[in-house]
């Protein structure tokens, strides 16, 4: 007991740190989403460790960290760039888009980009979003704002295609 007391009482802002990889690592390998960090999985271990050592112990759980949106959000952001980047660097690029339904019922506009970069043919997701109403004049202004938005030059798009959207 005085092993787990100790080891509890004394902590560190690298012991924290190290905690919230942990999380990490394991929302990253359960595939659920982050926010169960929060809404389940520290709570929980709060109220282990209130029971099982104390209270004190329970809130220096509270020294850890729980940006792993902001992780992901950092991540997700440099792709993006990476992605954009890519695109203004090639000749010409063509997109696709297709139309589906997320589980509230929503229209989402997917809009997928084929383009070459070190003589490579890549296909990627250029951007998602959810549209009001499936008209061909709504869809061109969500792809004309994003293309405009992200400084896309709309001279390099050989092709546009879809299977219904």
């Amino acid at each position: 007991m005085k092993c787990i007391k100790k080891s509890s009482t004394s902590y560190s802002n690298e012991n924290a740190v190290k905690a919230s990889f942990a999380f990490s690592l394991l929302i990253g390998k359960s595939g659920k989403p982050y926010t169960i960090v929060e809404d389940l999985i520290l709570p929980a271990a709060k109220a282990m460790v209130s029971k099982m050592i104390s209270k004190g112990a329970a809130n220096n759980l509270n020294l850890i960290s729980l940006s792993i949106k902001k992780r992901i959000d950092s991540l997700s952001g440099n792709i993006k760039e990476q992605l954009l980047r890519r695109i203004n660097e090639c000749d010409y690029f063509s997109l696709q888009l297709d139309e589906s339904t997320d589980i509230t019922n929503k229209s989402i506009l997917l809009c997928y980009v084929r383009y070459n970069y070190e003589n490579t043919i890549f296909e990627d997701i250029l951007f998602v979003i959810s549209v009001i109403h499936t008209t061909a004049e709504e869809i061109f202004t969500n792809i004309n704002e994003f293309i405009i938005l992200n400084e896309i030059e709309w001279t390099k798009c050989v092709g546009v295609s879809t299977d219904g959207a």
